[in-house]
């Protein structure tokens, strides 16, 4: 999903959503925190997960996908081809030459929109990473998810 919001790529991903013949469909991806809001209105008993991950962690994780992969910076733009690469979209850009800023500068977008999110939504909830390392954790994320 292109993290500027399209109506047409997110309404899509929500028909695909619907042709699952299972009790329960999920997904995860970093890309849909700009289409939170619109998929709260068109999904009916939707529960929103969002991991958070230590600052420096996440850049380097992110560093080591997006150089091993693409040897390009995602995070700003760029001119030729690369701009269609599988992930360019997928990322806000920014005025930066440094990887390693870009995806603190990110991560600082991602968790205050996602803050914002949180207050404003009872089934929209950040939860550690770490969480998912401990029993206690693991039943603090499923509980909220209704399971």
């Amino acid at each position: 999903m292109p993290w500027e919001f399209n109506s047409t790529r997110i309404d899509n991903k929500l028909v695909e959503w619907g042709k699952q013949q299972f009790l329960y469909v999920g997904d995860v991806a970093s890309y849909y925190l700009p289409y939170v809001s619109y998929i709260n209105s068109k999904v009916e008993d939707v529960k929103f997960v969002c991991l958070k991950r230590d600052k420096t962690e996440t850049s380097n994780s992110w560093i080591s996908k997006l150089t091993d992969a693409l040897s390009k910076n995602n995070f700003r733009e760029q001119d030729g081809s690369f701009r269609t690469g599988p992930f360019y979209s997928c990322f806000p850009k920014y005025e930066t030459s440094s990887l390693f800023e870009a995806t603190g500068m990110y991560w600082e977008e991602y968790y205050g929109r996602a803050r914002v999110l949180e207050e404003k939504m009872d089934n929209f909830r950040i939860f550690n990473l770490k969480d998912l390392n401990t029993l206690s954790g693991v039943e603090q994320i499923l509980t909220f998810a209704g399971f």
